[in-house]
């Protein structure tokens, strides 16, 4: 009778602890001017459209930052964004490339903010804090 009970009970731990490690693999650390930022790393194409969209506040330690497979130009709106964010192009040399102050859209058109360069990384923090916390382009991020 204790065997099917502990049988349940392991494939339970089992689905949880599987359910831990998929929750750890989605979200990191970006380090800048040892301000340490813990991010949302989006993983699917749903995730990577839909980024920030809806969200009513970001906590100053937070973000999302968005992880490419190649260094390429880059560019964001902020369709159905609620809030402030600085856009934060990093590339693969973990060099701050540009900061864009981006505001909310609610609109049909939005304004697009590019990269400017190849960039390998896209960090969004709540709006003004590198200005804020005196995070400029040349900086580095140290991404884990």
């Amino acid at each position: 009778m204790h065997k099917p009970i502990m049988k349940i009970f392991l494939l339970v731990l089992a689905v949880m602890l599987a359910g831990c490690t998929i929750a750890e693999e989605n979200t990191g650390t970006v380090t800048i001017n040892n301000l340490e930022f813990k991010v949302e790393l989006p993983q699917t194409p749903a995730e990577f459209q839909q980024g920030l969209m809806f969200r009513e506040s970001l906590d100053d330690d937070k973000g999302m930052l968005f992880v490419y497979s190649d260094s390429a130009p880059r560019s964001f709106w902020m369709k159905n964004t609620l809030i402030p964010l600085d856009i934060i192009s990093i590339d693969e040399n973990f060099v701050i490339k540009k900061i864009h102050y981006a505001v909310p859209c609610k609109e049909d058109s939005c304004l697009t903010y590019n990269s400017g360069a190849p960039v390998k990384y896209v960090l969004e923090l709540r709006g003004n804090l590198t200005i804020e916390n005196n995070i400029k382009e040349g900086d580095v991020a140290l991404i884990k």
